[in-house]
């Protein structure tokens, strides 16, 4: 289930992004990120927060072997991609019909809380 939506411009890179959404997680947790994240700065940031991250490495790095982080633990980045499936099913927010920003926002919100009830009740 959804921790936190923010919404930034479509230009922005994932990295800047990320502050809003990192200080969501709860503290002795883990972050589970694909390779856009990637970054030793970010990853230094998150073990600050005592938070592990689960990042595996740009292939354009040669110095570091390319590899995933534990199979284990990143076999669990399937729901985060489940959850954008589930999210898709609301017509909103695949096509931002919406000029406000904070209106396309609310509707992300809004479909995350209907995902949540629609666990609770189901």
């Amino acid at each position: 289930m959804p921790v936190a939506v923010d919404l930034h411009a479509g230009n922005r890179h994932d990295l800047k992004a990320a502050g809003s959404i990192v200080r969501a997680v709860p503290k002795q947790k883990s972050l589970t990120a694909d390779r856009g994240y990637d970054s030793q700065s970010f990853r230094k940031n998150l073990r600050q927060r005592h938070i592990q991250p689960l990042i595996p490495r740009r292939q354009c790095q040669k110095r570091f072997k390319h590899r995933l982080p534990s199979p284990v633990t990143y076999r669990q980045r399937w729901k985060v991609e489940r959850c954008f499936a589930w999210l898709e099913k609301f017509k909103r927010l695949v096509t931002r019909y919406e000029r406000q920003s904070r209106l396309y926002k609310a509707f992300w919100q809004l479909g995350c809380v209907m995902l949540l009830l629609e666990k609770l009740t189901g």
